[in-house]
């Protein structure tokens, strides 16, 4: 049996990645407080981007419902883990 690749530093330390690329800042800048209030390039757009760089790397779908639910690095965290666990 595979161990589980998703923990949540895993997840945190991707998230890291497709945040500094997709919004061109420093890995350093990025917590997980981090939200479109503290992202400049994180705005509506950013966002669909956003979703759509973690659909595409996870190959998960991500409902409106959800997209809207994802204010911040810790809570696309808690989303991923729990949609990735089952």
């Amino acid at each position: 049996m595979i161990a589980n690749q998703n923990t949540p530093e895993t997840l945190y330390s991707d998230l890291i990645e497709i945040l500094s690329d997709l919004f061109d800042i420093n890995p350093d800048e990025v917590d997980l407080n981090s939200s479109p209030d503290t992202v400049e390039a994180w705005d509506s757009i950013g966002h669909i981007r956003l979703i759509s760089s973690i659909e595409e790397k996870y190959q998960i779908s991500i409902t409106p419902e959800d997209q809207v639910e994802m204010l911040n690095v810790d809570l696309v965290i808690s989303f991923l883990a729990d949609k990735l666990a089952t």
